[in-house]
């Protein structure tokens, strides 16, 4: 049997030195096989995309190592800890083929598993003893070929190909970093009526926080007024925003979790404010995540999401003309065909939407809206070149993300001029309030 490209299979087993080498001998023709012993250090690793794999085989009991491991478990005995492994890396990724070995003293646990979706069940020991086993590759191989992905897997590999650059690229921009500023003093505005009338931390969900901008301003304008939990189905995005919000994060008072929108592993009406932005933009099913998002908030919890604007003035502008160095951001976008164009021949699928259709879609699932924005319209109209400020003017580099070019002036001009102009900006912003029929 010959396969081309080798698939990657994470190996989780307390007794790693026993049979790590015979899962090589049985599978090694087929597949790459990473082994780890720790099934936390496992969790951690997948969590920060470490560790990609196609698979996952997973050990049922992890009485070999159980003491250096009881207190990172809520498990009393060691027969159940593959149960609990395997439920943490359903709720990071619910589509990835998990393959539990077991014994037959252990089938109690192994049908506890079928609860959380193990894909197939293996006796340990026959499953390892001998060479190369052209079944199970077959049926690993078929593991893979049936997975149905629930998100855009297109989309999160792209995220994570470009999570340690992406600040960096999606600053070079003005057009951008306005926009970021302008989405930024929005929240911020949301969120001080909260903090003055619920008199007690904020707890806000960020879905797609991705390297935690939105979090370093908040952050630094409400400080221990806000509990943030952010949620990102790129591991090397949250590794990023790990980095950048240290402090926050041994605090704890923001909590990076490794999940997709379309299924959030988290309690009924725990959020006072859910943050998306470019909601519509990664999502397989946008009718499931605002479920989801509305199942989540506090029965008056708020909801602010950002999207690219169908009806903006830019296209009008530079529809002919995407080619052009002077494009004034940082992602071209075919609106009819739904392409979104990064660069270095990055294609990906994006949609943007219309006004009333986004609102339309927010009322049918349970959303007053009470306040929209548009922006920017200038910023994206004129072009790079002619976004640069004034000789002799300096900005606070820190209030725009190190961008030492930003135009203030210009800024608050395009304020203006999208405010009147009402919905031909960029992007698209919405202030929702969660609605509850009587």
């Amino acid at each position: 049997m010959q396969v081309k490209f080798k698939k990657k299979v994470l190996f989780v087993d307390d007794e790693i030195p026993k049979y790590g080498p015979q899962l090589k001998s049985v599978i090694g023709e087929a597949f790459d096989v990473i082994c780890v012993q720790n099934p936390k250090e496992a969790l951690e690793k997948y969590k920060f995309s470490e560790l990609q794999p196609d698979l996952i085989v997973l050990d049922i009991n992890f009485g070999e190592i159980w003491d250096e491991i009881e207190d990172d478990f809520e498990q009393e005995t060691p027969d159940y800890i593959g149960v609990e492994v395997l439920q943490q890396f359903r709720e990071m990724d619910p589509d990835i083929p998990i393959v539990i070995l077991t014994g037959f003293k252990n089938l109690t646990s192994a049908f506890r598993s079928g609860e959380h979706n193990a894909n197939l069940f293996l006796i340990k020991k026959e499953t390892l003893t001998g060479k190369k086993n052209d079944i199970l590759i077959n049926q690993l191989l078929a593991l893979l070929e049936n997975s149905t992905p629930s998100h855009d897997r297109q989309q999160q590999n792209l995220a994570e190909e470009v999570a340690p650059e992406y600040r960096k690229v999606e600053t070079t921009k003005p057009g951008t970093v306005a926009y970021w500023h302008f989405e930024e003093e929005q929240i911020v505005g949301i969120i001080k009526p909260l903090v003055d009338r619920l008199k007690r931390p904020v707890k806000v969900l960020d879905i797609g926080i991705g390297d935690g901008r939105f979090e370093q301003v908040l952050f630094s304008v409400f400080d221990n007024e806000l509990e943030i939990t952010g949620i990102d189905f790129s591991g090397k995005m949250l590794a990023q925003c790990k980095r950048h919000m240290s402090n926050e994060v041994d605090s704890g008072k923001l909590i990076l979790k490794r999940c997709i929108a379309e299924r959030l592993p988290l309690k009924n009406e725990l959020f006072d404010l859910v943050i998306a932005g470019f909601g519509f933009l990664s999502y397989c099913n946008i009718d499931n995540v605002l479920e989801e998002i509305h199942r989540v908030a506090t029965h008056q919890g708020e909801f602010f999401l950002g999207s690219y604007n169908f009806d903006a003035l830019f296209y009008k502008v530079w529809s002919t003309r995407m080619d052009d160095e002077n494009v004034p951001i940082s992602g071209k976008i075919d609106r009819d065909r739904g392409l979104l164009y990064l660069g270095n021949n990055r294609i990906i699928k994006v949609r943007p939407t219309g006004i009333e259709e986004t609102e339309r879609r927010l009322r049918q699932h349970g959303f007053a809206i009470k306040a929209q924005w548009t922006f920017p319209v200038l910023y994206s109209t004129i072009g790079c070149d002619m976004a640069k400020p004034v000789n002799g003017i300096t900005v606070d580099e820190k209030k725009y993300h190190n961008y030492s070019n930003f135009n203030e002036q210009l800024y608050l001009q395009d304020k203006l001029i999208s405010d009147s102009l009402g919905e031909k900006g960029y992007y698209a912003i919405h202030h929702c309030k969660k609605f509850i029929s009587e």
